[in-house]
């Protein structure tokens, strides 16, 4: 039981991660870079499968509120990208995170951990049948 709480603590410090870096513009796909049918199914997949996995890994109900990453995000100050130098720089990117938008993400990844907990069998509840 007791490698079961570290295995659970890796998988959300893992999606927590993976979040801030996605979020702040560390991880990134350009879309001029791959075709727009690639760009948008690993898009799709990248919110998707990390909260699936992580509802699935973790099994317990409380992995819903790994997605307060998002409010911590928020939180944070903006990330701006340059490349140059001060008289020829170009922004690259203005990576941060509104309230409004960390709210979006929760509404979007909540139904998908709780999807990887309902095909672990966590959600399905069992009542004792008195005969």
């Amino acid at each position: 039981m007791r490698e079961r709480g570290w295995i659970a603590a890796v998988a959300v410090g893992a999606y927590c991660v993976f979040w801030l870096a996605v979020l702040f513009g560390y991880l990134r796909l350009d879309a001029h870079e791959v075709s727009d049918a690639v760009y948008q199914t690993v898009r799709g997949a990248a919110v998707v499968l990390p909260a699936f996995v992580l509802g699935f890994v973790v099994g317990r109900r409380w992995a819903v509120l790994a997605g307060l990453v998002f409010l911590l995000a928020a939180a944070l100050p903006a990330r701006e990208v340059f490349t140059g130098d001060a008289i020829d720089g170009v922004l690259l990117g203005d990576y941060g995170v509104s309230f409004g938008r960390a709210l979006a993400l929760i509404g979007l990844t909540t139904p998908c951990v709780i999807a990887g907990l309902l095909a672990r069998g966590v959600g399905v509840a069992t009542r004792p049948t008195t005969e």
